[in-house]
């Protein structure tokens, strides 16, 4: 590829670029677009992470509770095991 090619690709993708950052804003820079669009996806972004780790910590407790494995928990002091509720007459 010659030189003057090579010039006129370059700036034909120049001129499609900045046709592209017109098109969402003219009124601004291309620092300021390229924030606005990391901000845009940070914002939407953000949830989506929540909503996937959510995802996963869910199946993983499900897994485990299907797997049959429990923690080994020491029992609620003052809590009697021994003996069952009593019924009483309701008020």
């Amino acid at each position: 590829m010659t030189w003057t090619r090579f010039t006129l690709v370059l700036g034909v993708l120049l001129l499609v670029f900045v046709a592209i950052f017109a098109s969402f804003g003219g009124a601004l820079g291309a620092r300021e677009q390229i924030a606005a669009a990391v901000a845009r996806i940070t914002v939407s972004g953000a949830p989506a992470l929540l909503y996937l780790l959510g995802a996963i910590l869910m199946a993983y407790n499900v897994t485990m509770t299907i797997l049959g494995y429990e923690r080994d928990e020491a029992p609620i002091g003052g809590a009697d095991r021994t003996r069952s509720p009593a019924l009483q007459p309701a008020e």
